[in-house]
């Protein structure tokens, strides 16, 4: 097949505005930027003593009127949360102590340098510090921890995650951003203060907040209208006075909305994973309208969508230095959805699905985190385009299973209506748009360290023991976990509520409730797992090798094994090797192998989801990684699988150990089928990586759209793929300079390879390199 017919206008180079606007988001270290933190305190030493959700209300207000605001002149979506692109903004009601320790380092360090100059470390130093110290996110939820859970943290087995700003991970209501506008939502605060506000004073106040957010985003959007008039932007200054006020109209107008809106959500809670939805369905009503009345073209309706996704880049989050190695490449989390079922059931797939796939295709950029619906009558033009775009090389788009995701759902209490709408949190997260806040990656639940504490807790005379003993350490850090967990809900819910996001969440109004305090609709929280494919080989590994007892000439006493694994199989290369490579290893569709699989994915899927959160919903379990299998491996020494001490865990969370999986990608989606992935609602991952020779030849697309086809019929959640070879990776390792523009998928993300600390290249280049 001609690749020619894969996608629309695939002829079609970048223009040079294009071009222009892509070279100002390249890798390399940004300015620290702290004026959004100078604004927040402004307003905070104000409004001492007012209610926290009002606070909340007017220091975003104060930002939002004051910011420092920018237009270039190629632009023809405007709209920024810094002045310049990728400047790093400090959430620093979150967490100031970190940056405190740090703030010397930031231009030095490996992983995503930031520029700081002598002034801002005054201002750090003698201002913002002193300020927040004792006020944050981190210090509330630090003296608010039992010691019981400090324990469990301390032990390595589990982290808590969304400890240092306010709220993210999460679809905010689009369409009804769209379909509104600002004046609309403002009409509808009011009518719900009518309808359903009484003598309770939390709720009159949620009301009065979310109105002093709406009003102050009018007024952002009208500086950006009276900053174009000043440049003679006549079409942009007319765009931005309309929507500070009115629904769009036009496609264009949609576009600068939706950005708008993220611009806003992004000031009010420097969070991550603020993810748009589908677009290609949101957008579709005025893509059409345009088309139809001859006003737009899909050159130029492409034209907006490529801006938009470089817009996406121009966000970063600043990090700490060891969260930079957990979230390693600045996975901030625009995640557009395309394909997939409408409300019926029936296929979705349109015109602007092929022109997001077709931006992807000619950027090349890691954001937005684009991903795929795909299900069992997902056309094969479709499959195809995906394949085409996939072959390029970004790592995107990554794919998701309609087949087994909407029963998920559904086993969840989720509306049939509203699981069919699903789309995508950050990395693989799977939330509801407008409906839920899933406190998505909660925690990280870290599985080899759990057998690595239960194994030197005793001498265990069976497999049984020690797999009954591991149950029990299961059930008791999972029930820490989430205790954790819940502590950091409340945390939300009382130092850090969003008024704006909740004005894009459908309930929040009816309840007059904050959507951190239970506004949403749908409320989950959901911790992962990571590392289960080093569970299952090291248990099948203990059990052949140490518990088996037909085995028993070759039989390892368990202290003495024990031992070998705390000396790193020091002088034991052999008995190492041989574990390697005469075990059966989870990825290869052995039976026996994948049966611990299917049980221990099960286990902590159970144990999680018997749990309760504040906001009156249920905890999910998801099995994904972000990079921490890299971090988490440095906690855990060596394993029975073969791991040595400190080398990383599996990475995905369905995914094989690196280089294990040594029958084929076929062979992995059938060993992956076995996992309890009915259970994992919150997400689940898997990595592979195939060589670009895959593609070449007439048939090569068709094949890999097979190949995508079994993806669907073996009832996987999620699919992703590397298309790079060793060596070219290798050789970006040693002449970064040159490779500057290379994008690779880390987890649930893609990244720029250059941007990545040495450990995690190294992973992603030792990943098993398929073919068809």
């Amino acid at each position: 097949m001609d690749k020619k017919d894969l996608l629309p206008l695939q002829e079609r180079s970048l223009n040079g505005r294009i071009r222009k606007l892509k070279k100002a988001i390249a890798p390399g270290a940004h300015p620290i930027f702290l004026k959004r933190s100078l604004l927040y305190l402004e307003s905070y030493r104000i409004t001492e003593g007012e209610h926290t959700i009002i606070r909340r209300a007017k220091a975003l207000e104060n930002i939002l009127k004051k910011i420092p605001i920018t237009i270039q002149s190629d632009q023809r979506i405007v709209g920024g949360r810094t002045p310049s692109p990728r400047m790093g903004v400090p959430a620093t009601e979150g967490d100031v102590e970190w940056l405190y320790n740090e703030i010397d380092s930031l231009p030095e360090r490996k992983q995503e340098p930031f520029l700081v100059d002598n002034k801002n470390k005054e201002i750090f130093f003698e201002v913002i510090y002193p300020y927040f110290r004792d006020k944050t996110l981190k210090k509330w939820i630090e003296s608010n921890l039992s010691d019981e859970v400090k324990e469990g943290i301390n032990q390595k087995v589990f982290n808590l995650n969304q400890t240092t700003h306010s709220q993210g991970h999460i679809l905010p209501d689009v369409s009804k951003w769209l379909e509104q506008g600002i004046n609309g939502l403002i009409d509808e605060v009011k009518s719900a203060e009518r309808q359903y506000s009484s003598s309770n004073t939390d709720s009159n106040n949620f009301y009065e907040a979310v109105l002093i957010t709406l009003k102050a985003a009018s007024t952002f959007i009208n500086r950006y209208a009276e900053l174009a008039e000043e440049m003679g932007l006549t079409d942009i200054a007319k765009r931005c006075r309309k929507l500070a006020e009115f629904p769009p109209e036009s496609f264009a107008d949609a576009v600068q909305s939706l950005w708008f809106l993220f611009v806003i959500l992004h000031l009010e809670s420097i969070g991550s994973s603020f993810s748009p939805g589908r677009l290609d369905q949101i957008l579709y009503p005025y893509y059409k309208k345009d088309i139809e009345r001859g006003v737009l073209t899909s050159e130029e309706a492409l034209d907006l969508i490529e801006e938009l996704y470089i817009k996406f880049n121009e966000v970063v989050l600043l990090r700490s230095e060891d969260a930079a190695r957990y979230f390693a490449g600045f996975p901030i989390g625009f995640n557009v959805a395309l394909g997939g079922q409408n409300e019926m059931g029936e296929d979705a797939t349109n015109e602007l699905s092929y022109l997001f796939l077709k931006a992807q295709a000619d950027l090349l950029l890691p954001q937005p985190n684009l991903s795929v619906r795909l299900h069992s009558k997902s056309p094969r033009r479709f499959l195809e385009a995906v394949s085409y775009v996939i072959s390029r090389g970004s790592g995107m788009p990554q794919l998701f299973n309609d087949e087994i995701i909407i029963p998920a759902l559904l086993n969840r209490g989720i509306e049939v209506e509203d699981a069919r709408n699903y789309a995508i949190i950050g990395c693989v997260e799977l939330g509801i748009p407008g409906k839920s806040l899933g406190l998505s990656d909660a925690a990280l639940f870290n599985m080899p360290r759990l057998l690595e504490l239960t194994m030197y807790e005793k001498r265990y005379k069976s497999f049984n023991d020690l797999s009954r003993a591991l149950y029990m350490n299961l059930k008791k850090y999972v029930k820490l976990m989430v205790e954790g967990c819940n502590v950091v809900d409340k945390a939300h819910a009382t130092m850090l509520p969003t008024p704006f996001l909740s004005s894009v969440i459908s309930n929040c109004f009816e309840k007059g409730l904050d959507v951190s305090q239970g506004g949403a609709y749908y409320n989950f929280t959901g911790p992962q797992a990571v590392g289960i494919a080093n569970l299952v080989d090291s248990l099948y590994t203990l059990k052949e090798l140490v518990f088996d007892k037909s085995g028993c000439e070759n039989r390892l006493d368990y202290q003495d094994f024990c031992k070998i694994l705390m000396e790193d199989f020091s002088g034991n290369e052999m008995l190492r090797h041989r574990i390697l490579n005469r075990l059966p290893k989870y990825g290869n569709n052995d039976p026996e192998v994948d049966h611990f699989a299917h049980e221990w994915s099960r286990k902590y899927n159970m144990e999680v989801e018997k749990y309760r959160n504040p906001r009156g919903g249920r905890f999910q379990p998801g099995l994904y990684t972000v990079s921490a299998h890299v971090p988490l491996g440095m906690n855990v020494g060596a394993t029975p699988d073969g791991r040595k001490s400190f080398e990383p865990l599996a990475d995905g969370g369905l995914s094989p150990m690196r280089g294990r999986d040594v029958k084929g990608p076929i062979a992995v989606l059938q060993s992956v089928s076995k996992v309890d992935q009915i259970r994992a609602s919150n997400g689940a991952l898997l990595n592979l990586k195939f060589h670009p020779s895959v593609f070449e030849g007439d048939e090569g697309y068709s094949k890999f759209s097979q190949f995508l086809r079994g993806f669907v019929d073996y009832k996987n959640i999620h699919v992703q793929f590397n298309i790079v070879s060793a060596d070219v990776l290798r050789k970006a390792q040693k002449n970064p300079d040159a490779y500057r523009d290379l994008v690779v998928r880390v987890a649930g993300y893609s990244a720029f390879f250059v941007e990545l600390n040495e450990a995690l290249q190294e992973d992603i280049i030792e990943r098993t390199e398929h073919g068809i």
